[in-house]
């Protein structure tokens, strides 16, 4: 140890650690850029079907998450790594070891941002799908309760004049419009 020996040693092996690190980054950047062009293409033909997608969007976006958790994970094993030679190095040696932990914490830091993006991601599909058929249930609901209207007045043809005066039928326009309203009130 008192030639350098084991501290060439050590250098040599986080050398070879952050070239592994960069090559796992890169090969789980190139994963999730495969994979996210798969769920793409599985997505553009859903929507050319007319089926619904949110099943697919949300597993792309789980894939873009779980891709950068683990770059996280391995970001944070090398800085840790790289921390432990610090204690048996030269001024000039640390200086050059902290510019390689600077740069795995701004890649870390990344793939943090591209996670938080993910989850909010995640959030914003499943707000949109249930806005959507909440919609969709509005529109339902109003197209039924004018075709019960609509039917009612082929099935019960009078005069507009006659229509209104009637008790019963006055009874059956206030409970539509109290329908009418509540629906209005819930969306």
């Amino acid at each position: 140890d008192w030639i350098g020996i084991t501290s060439f040693a050590e250098e040599e092996a986080a050398a070879k650690s952050l070239k592994a690190a960069e090559k796992r980054a890169a090969a789980s950047k190139k994963l999730q850029g495969d994979l996210e062009a798969d769920y793409d293409r599985r997505i553009a033909l859903a929507k050319a079907e007319g089926k619904n997608t949110t099943k697919l969007e949300i597993e792309k976006t789980k894939v873009v998450q779980n891709e950068s958790a683990k770059r996280v994970a391995a970001y944070n094993a090398e800085i840790e790594a790289q921390r432990a030679l610090l204690k048996g190095q030269t001024e000039e040696q640390q200086k050059e070891t902290k510019a390689k932990i600077n740069e795995l914490r701004k890649n870390r830091d990344e793939d943090l941002k591209i996670n938080r993006d993910a989850e909010n991601e995640i959030k914003v599909i499943k707000a949109n799908t249930a806005r959507e058929a909440a919609e969709e249930s509005k529109k339902q609901r109003e197209k039924d309760l004018e075709n019960q209207i609509e039917n009612y007045e082929k099935n019960n043809p009078r005069q507009q004049d006659d229509f209104s005066e009637n008790q019963e039928d006055k009874k059956i326009i206030q409970e539509f419009e109290q329908q009418k309203a509540a629906l209005e009130e819930k969306l």
